[in-house]
C-alpha cells in the first residue's frame, strides 16, 4: 500500500460491525449449519442452546417479566465463538462470488501472485481493493447483502479506509462517500498488534513495554513470594512480546 505506484490505487477498509454478536439472527444461525450439512440432530442441539436463553430488565432495581429474544448470542458460553465463524463465513463466501463474477477486483501483492481481497479473525475485518467508485459501490453492495441477510449493521463511524499513497485525491472523495467511511492514514492496531506503516523503531513496540510493567505493576503482585514474582515476571516477558513478534 506504502509503496503501490501506477494510475490505479488501493483501498484497505477496517469494518466494525455494531453489535456484532449480539445481532445475529437465529434463522440464518440455524440455516448456516444445514448449509454446511452438518446432521440435523446436531444443528437441533445447538438451536436448542441458543434459543434457551431468557432475559430480564432491571426497572428501578425491580426485575421486569423475562422475555425471550429472536436474536443474538451470548457471550461467555463456550459455543459462541462457532456459529459466529461459520456465519462469518458466509461473507467469505459472498466476497469470493463477487470476485469469480468480476465484481470485485481483490489487490496483487506481486506479478503473477496472491490476491488479497479480506483479512478476517471473527468480527475484525478488512476488505482490500480497487481504489474506485465502482469497487466502492460493488464492496456496498455486497456488505449490504451480507447485513440483510444476518441482521448485522455496519458502524461507518467507526470504520476506516486507507488509501495506497498513488490514490488521486478526487477518487478518495467519491470512495469515501459511496461508503459514508472516512479515510485515516494509520488503521492503529488490529488483533492487539500495531500495523507498521514505517520503519520499525523503539516506538513501535513501546506498547509492549507498557503492557508488561502494567501487569509487573500489579497490587497482586506484592502479595506474592519471591519465587511467585520470578514466575510471573518470566510468564509475562515471554507471552506478551511473543503474540506481538
Amino acid at each position: 500500500m506504502r509503496r503501490k505506484t501506477g494510475a490505479k490505487g488501493w483501498m484497505a477498509i477496517k469494518l466494525d460491525l455494531e453489535k456484532a454478536y449480539d445481532r445475529l439472527r437465529w434463522d440464518f444461525i440455524h440455516a448456516t449449519p444445514l448449509q454446511m450439512k452438518l446432521p440435523d440432530s446436531l444443528v437441533e442441539v445447538i438451536m436448542n442452546c441458543i434459543t434457551s436463553c431468557s432475559m430480564n430488565i432491571l426497572w428501578n432495581g425491580e426485575p421486569m417479566e423475562p422475555f425471550k429474544p429472536s436474536r443474538g448470542i451470548r457471550q461467555g458460553d463456550p459455543l459462541y465463538p462457532y456459529p459466529f465463524v461459520a456465519c462469518m463465513e458466509r461473507l467469505l463466501q459472498l466476497i469470493e462470488a463477487y470476485y469469480i463474477g468480476g465484481h470485485w477486483k481483490a489487490i496483487l501483492i506481486t506479478k503473477g501472485g496472491t490476491r488479497i481481497s479480506h483479512l478476517m479473525f471473527t468480527d475484525d475485518v478488512v476488505l482490500f481493493g480497487e481504489a474506485s467508485r465502482d469497487q466502492a459501490q460493488a464492496i456496498k453492495n455486497c456488505l449490504r447483502e451480507f447485513c440483510e441477510a444476518l441482521g448485522q449493521k455496519i458502524s461507518t463511524q467507526k470504520s476506516r479506509i486507507l488509501f495506497s499513497s498513488n490514490t488521486n485525491a478526487a477518487v478518495i472523495m467519491e470512495v469515501c462517500n459511496v461508503l459514508s467511511i472516512q479515510k485515516t492514514d494509520d488503521f492503529g492496531q488490529y488483533l492487539g498488534v500495531p500495523t507498521i506503516h514505517g520503519r520499525v523503531t523503539k516506538s513501535t513496540f513501546q506498547d509492549v513495554i507498557t503492557r508488561v510493567d502494567k501487569r509487573l505493576a500489579g497490587w497482586k503482585t506484592k502479595c506474592l513470594s519471591l519465587a511467585g514474582r520470578a514466575t510471573l515476571i518470566q510468564a509475562t516477558i515471554v507471552a506478551i512480546p511473543a503474540y506481538v513478534m
